[in-house]
Parts: C-alpha cells; structure tokens; sequence
C-alpha cells in the first residue's frame, strides 16, 4: 500500500513537471520587437539598431513578438546571427507567438531562451523554396538543386538543435509541412514552449513597443499576409533575398 502510495506521488510530480506552467507572462512594451508580416530584407537594419539599443541593459530580456508567416532565409538568418551574437554577451531572448510563427518564423523561434504563444497560434517548419524568375537551364536547376538541399540540412540542424522531439518525427513533419496548433504541439513536443495560454499581457499593446515591423512597409497578417492552399502556407522561403 505504501508503495502504491509513493508510486502515485512520483507520477503526479512527474506528469506536472511535463506540463506547460500555468503563470501569466506579461510582456514589457519599452523592450518589446514586433515581426509582424513577412521576413524580408527591409527589416533586418531596424531590427539590428533596436537590438544593440535593447543589448545595453542585459537585467531584462528582450520581448520578441513573433507575428509573421516567414519570409526570406537570408534576411532571417541575419536575424539570427545577430540574436545569437547578443544571447553570447549575456542578453536573453522571451519569444511570443502570436498569430502564426511559420516558415523562416518558426527557425527564429528555435533561437530564444523563453517561448510563449497563444494556444491556437499556428506553426510550421518546412523545406527551403527558391521563386526563380528568367530562363530555367539544366546547369541553372542543378545549382538551385544543390543550394537547396544545404539550406535545408541548415535548417534540420536548428531543428533537431532545438526541438524535443525525435529526428524521423521532425523529418516528417519537415517533409509534409505539417501545419501545427501550438496547443496540439505541447503534447508532441513537451517542454519546448513556457507557456502556452491566453494570459500573455501587452501581447496585443504595439502602440509603446519599441519597434513593430509592420510600420517598415509591405503587408501585415491583418491585410492578407497569409495565402491558404488546401491548408498549408505558402510561404516564400528564398535562399537569394529576393520576393516574400
């Protein structure tokens, strides 16, 4: 009986410890960064800028609001490296999702300290897409063959770097572009999220954030960012910066 007993209490701690925790986050609109709309070019400068004024004081995180259904590989590999080099002088990173974290958003995702989303925000990890204009050569086709298929071990890499999932269940997902609900995604992938919930607060207050991309021009999520076909994003991954 007593060994039943302490069976039992073993198994609550250890189902509780699995669980996503159920404290609020409240964001802080003075260290605050919105992607909200595609990854692209225009933005990587003003995000860079904002970083290095944020990266002064390490005591606090910064807040990165994640809004956005990806974009270019280039512009948010830049991103990256600059959150990286900060993350090693001491700076952390509170990512959020709010909306949709697809595509070239969802890596970014991959390089934060903390992540918190909305229950039914969507996310999306998939292959590398190249939007090619002009003539289509065989020697031109091999070359994006082969570019396309290091992007995409580059992109595994973060994946199994940093999701708590086995490799052959990320390839699958990778390869048939699973379209993800963050509440479903807590149980397949236990303790990649913080929180997960609808007690976020300022996740919607952009009026006093530090800097909200979607006043750098281009399209938000609100105007028709997102394309839908038979329920998958289209979502314009380029390995040259070029298109959305």
């Amino acid at each position: 009986m007593m060994g039943q007993i302490i069976l039992a209490i073993v198994s609550f701690f250890t189902m509780a410890a699995s669980t996503v925790a159920l404290s609020e986050v409240t964001l802080n609109p003075s260290r605050t960064i919105v992607i909200n709309g595609p990854i692209t070019g225009n933005i990587v400068g003003p995000i860079s800028d904002a970083l290095d004024k944020l990266a002064k004081d390490k005591s606090q995180p910064v807040d990165l609001v994640i809004a956005s259904p990806g974009g270019s590989v280039v512009a948010g590999y830049l991103i990256i490296d600059k959150m990286e080099a900060l993350r090693n002088s001491g700076v952390k990173f509170r990512c959020t999702v709010r909306q949709v974290a697809a595509s070239m958003a969802f890596q970014m995702l991959l390089h934060c300290d903390e992540r918190n989303t909305t229950p039914y925000a969507f996310l999306l990890w998939h292959p590398v897409r190249i939007f090619f204009q002009g003539a289509l050569t065989a020697d031109v086709a091999k070359i994006a063959a082969a570019q396309l298929k290091d992007t995409d071990e580059i992109i595994r890499a973060d994946l199994y770097a940093s999701l708590p999932m086995k490799k052959a269940i990320i390839d699958w997902h990778f390869t048939n572009e699973t379209l993800h609900h963050a509440k479903s995604l807590v149980t397949s992938c236990p303790g990649f999220f913080n929180y997960v919930g609808i007690g976020i607060g300022n996740l919607y207050n952009d009026s006093d954030v530090v800097l909200n991309t979607a006043e750098l021009g281009g399209f938000s999520l609100q105007s028709g960012g997102m394309v839908y076909i038979h329920e998958r994003f289209i979502v314009g991954n380029t390995i040259d910066g070029k298109g959305n």
